[in-house]
């Protein structure tokens, strides 16, 4: 998919909307697209040029005159790739007072971003095969974008595995911290025995890495000390909370032969992770954000 932006601003997405992740290949045949006198933004730079789509794929870029079968008119706007986001939280299902698929899923086309996975942490939790498949009813009527929707690993629920691996989840969710409520935490049992099984699958696990007895006493500290305000949720949260938790999933992902990712790696030391099977998620906040103007003195 490709985000057509005017210089100062967004303009429109040509897309065609789709629930992914599947096991198809992107379609080269059908009707030619040409987006006609834009500027393409490739890996080589910038440069005024067509850019000619048949099906769901490239065809060339640069071919003027070529006759199409549908154009679109980019003159005086930029032809860039769309963006994926592959850690979104949209809500429905118990929490659409926050958020929902279509006002999520616009939004995110207004910021450039044309395909994204949607997290399991919906009320009740997306833990089954049923409920991901009412997911994906909602997500398939509703969104404005290509959208994926990760499967789960919890307690108790891993036969439910490969029913949502049959309805289309390629990628399972895990915590291994608390996460308020909503979602079941896995001890190691749980995700050691949830990694081989999505394994076998030829699935991806992508785990929430923090240290539940770290955080849990941090809490307990800072709490009785008063603290509750921004930068005491951080403190809450110390980099060693992050890091053993990180060691510990990889280790678990090894002996299970596991594909892992670890989400919102927000540590150095956690981000200095490496390995054929594991892959490293930075959110943009992570990076921009700092926790200095999160000063003591306003208390809730």
């Amino acid at each position: 998919m490709f985000y057509i932006a005017s210089r100062l601003g967004c303009n429109r997405v040509c897309s065609t909307v789709k629930i992914a992740p599947t096991d198809e290949t992107p379609r080269s045949d059908g009707p030619l697209t040409a987006i006609r006198g834009g500027t393409v933004v490739t890996p080589g730079g910038a440069q005024a040029a067509d850019l000619l789509i048949r099906g769901e794929r490239i065809a060339a870029v640069g071919s003027e005159g070529t006759d199409a079968d549908a154009v679109i008119d980019a003159r005086g706007l930029v032809v860039l790739p769309g963006g994926l986001d592959p850690h979104v939280h949209l809500g429905d299902l118990g929490i659409a007072h926050r958020e929902t698929i279509a006002h999520g899923t616009a939004a995110a086309l207004l910021g450039g971003i044309t395909s994204l996975f949607e997290h399991p942490l919906s009320v009740p939790a997306t833990t089954t095969a049923a409920r991901y498949a009412a997911k994906r009813v909602l997500a398939e009527r509703d969104s404005r974008l290509d959208i994926g929707l990760w499967g789960a690993i919890v307690p108790g629920e891993l036969d439910e595995i490969p029913g949502q691996w049959r309805a289309g989840a390629r990628g399972f969710k895990a915590f291994v911290v608390d996460s308020g409520g909503i979602f079941p935490r896995s001890d190691d049992d749980t995700l050691l025995e949830g990694m081989r099984r999505v394994a076998a699958l030829g699935g991806l696990v992508l785990v929430h890495c923090e240290s539940n007895a770290i955080v849990a006493g941090e809490t307990r500290r800072i709490r009785a000390a008063g603290g509750r305000d921004g930068r005491a949720h951080a403190e809450s949260r110390p980099p060693i909370a992050e890091t053993e938790a990180t060691s510990r999933v990889l280790h678990l992902a090894r002996a299970a032969g596991a594909r892992v990712q670890i989400v919102h790696v927000s540590d150095a030391d956690a981000a200095a992770a490496d390995g054929d099977a594991v892959t490293l998620e930075h959110t943009l906040h992570h990076l921009i954000l700092d926790i200095e103007p999160c000063t003591p003195g306003r208390r809730r």
